[in-house]
């Protein structure tokens, strides 16, 4: 009776060892490495905007003039004093705005990962 005793104790530490590695070994394999943000286009909020991974900060523009958010805080009007905008962008006429121009400024918000 002592043999069938510890037969089924170790059945049973055994059962519950594969059970607890089969769990973590599931947690750790549905892990996975942070991939880098790269520059990307997304609808948020119901408008476009244009995420530039060097400037960390989002752009938008509603046809008149170019925004930019850097995830908090308000809209702002876009100067081209970073790097979005520098390579492969035709600005063509497009005029920045005066510094005390009367601009009204969008209130969206912006995509943020929780």
């Amino acid at each position: 009776m002592r043999k069938v005793t510890i037969g089924v104790f170790l059945v049973v530490a055994m059962g519950m060892l594969l059970s607890a590695i089969s769990i973590q070994s599931a947690h750790f394999s549905s892990l996975k490495a942070a991939e880098p943000v790269r520059n990307h286009w997304r609808f948020h909020d119901g408008h476009w905007s244009y995420w530039d991974a060097a400037d960390n900060g989002w752009y938008y523009t509603d046809g008149v003039n170019w925004y930019w958010n850097a995830g908090e805080g308000p809209w702002t009007v876009y100067r081209f004093d970073r790097h979005f905008g520098r390579d492969d962008f035709e600005r063509k006429d497009y005029r920045i705005p005066e510094e005390h121009a009367k601009v009204v400024v969008p209130h969206h918000g912006v995509y943020r990962v929780h």
